[in-house]
């Protein structure tokens, strides 16, 4: 299992899931301050998944797929733990 926590900013998307092989099953959990936002390599505050201050979420990522997050505002983490 790895756990990392991602720092999140409100100017650039970051890559919080590589592509891989096989489905991922991964666990998020918000610890930013404001909302963040989970999408592809393009992701906005208008057009991704909102993850609140504070919210969890589990997702299936599928094979060859990345997931990115910006933030709302400011800087702050994103929790990621998912299967080796």
């Amino acid at each position: 299992m790895i756990s990392e926590a991602k720092a999140l900013n409100n100017s650039t998307p970051v890559k919080v899931i590589e592509s891989v092989n096989f489905e991922q099953e991964v666990y998020l959990h918000n610890e930013h301050g404001s909302a963040v936002y989970l999408g592809g390599s393009n992701v906005t505050t208008g057009t991704g998944f909102e993850l609140a201050n504070n919210g969890s979420v589990t997702m299936k990522i599928p094979q060859d797929n990345e997931l990115f997050a910006i933030s709302s505002s400011g800087s702050g983490n994103l929790h990621v733990v998912r299967l080796d």
